[in-house]
Parts: structure tokens; C-alpha cells; sequence
């Protein structure tokens, strides 16, 4: 999965993103480093209104720390996917991305892999996601198994009827 990051109003990851472009890929394996697993933090608010803060931590080949919020309601498919272990997770250039919609051709012409940053890979569905996929009614796509989203529980309510019985 790959976020994709704006390169022209971060210097510093412009520099990173330029670094990997001219790394080959010994070079970019033996010397990008991150920080473990990305962090996340949940934020669930009033109304089905949730946020998710992504971080990152570079160690190498230069320090850098990032974070990026997503409104959860808007993101629902990303989030989903990130709760599926084994999931990469890239860092990918606006521009590079910008280029590879313009272009036209085979479908080789849009790899970009090669200009992206590792992020990490996700080891384990995490229960917060879960909790905001929830929150917001959003079908949940991980194994762990959090209560009824709020939709759930309406359409549950809906049956059982006044009385309480379905």
C-alpha cells in the first residue's frame, strides 16, 4: 500500500525521495532503515467521526520523523488494507505518481517502486483501526474481532423491534 506523500513541500523527504532515485537497489537495502512499525494512533469522535495518525520514523540514511492524519470516513478501504498482515507499506512522491497517471502505454510504464520509500510491513491487525472502521460503520477487514459498528448494531436493533425480541 503507498502513501502518497506531497515531495514539493518537504524538503527533507524530497531529499530522501532523490536519494532513492539514485540508489541502486544494494545500496537503498543496505542503508534505508526505519524505525520498526509504523505508530498509529486512533482519535474517535462525535457522530461517526474518527481520525487515524500515522507515523513514521526514518533512522537512516538521514533522520526524519513524519506523521499524516486521515479522516477515517475517507479512507475506509485504505485502512482496511492496513489491517492485513504482510501489507507493504511504501512512501511514494506525489510527483512520481502525477507522472505515471499522465502517462499512456503498457502497464510497466507506471512502475514507480523504484522512487517509493519503505515504510514498514504490517504485522498485526491493529484493534484501533478496528475500533475506528467501527466507529465510523465501516465493514472491518482484520481478523481481531472488535464489537458491532455502529450500523451493526442499528440493523440488530431494526430487527429485534420495540419489544427487543428478533
Amino acid at each position: 500500500m503507498a502513501l502518497v506523500v506531497s515531495d514539493r513541500k518537504d524538503p527533507e523527504l524530497r531529499e530522501l525521495f532523490a536519494w532513492r532515485a539514485e540508489a541502486t537497489p544494494e545500496d537503498y537495502a543496505a542503508e534505508w532503515k526505519v524505525d520498526g512499525a509504523p505508530s498509529v494512533r486512533v482519535v474517535l469522535g462525535p457522530d461517526e467521526q474518527a481520525l487515524v495518525r500515522f507515523g513514521i520514523t526514518v533512522l537512516a540514511p538521514k533522520p526524519l520523523d513524519r506523521r499524516y492524519l486521515f479522516a477515517v470516513q475517507a479512507h475506509t478501504g485504505q485502512l482496511s488494507r492496513l489491517q492485513v498482515p504482510g501489507t507493504g507499506i511504501w512512501l511514494a512522491p506525489a510527483r512520481a505518481v502525477e507522472k505515471a497517471i499522465a502517462r499512456e502505454g503498457p502497464q510497466e510504464n507506471y512502475a514507480i517502486t523504484d522512487l517509493c520509500l519503505g515504510a514498514g510491513v504490517v504485522a498485526r491487525s491493529v484493534g484501533s483501526i478496528d475500533e475506528a472502521l467501527a466507529h465510523v460503520g465501516a465493514p472491518r477487514e482484520s481478523t481481531s474481532s472488535p464489537p458491532m459498528n455502529r450500523a451493526e448494531r442499528r440493523a440488530a436493533a431494526r430487527r429485534k423491534g420495540p419489544s427487543g425480541v428478533a
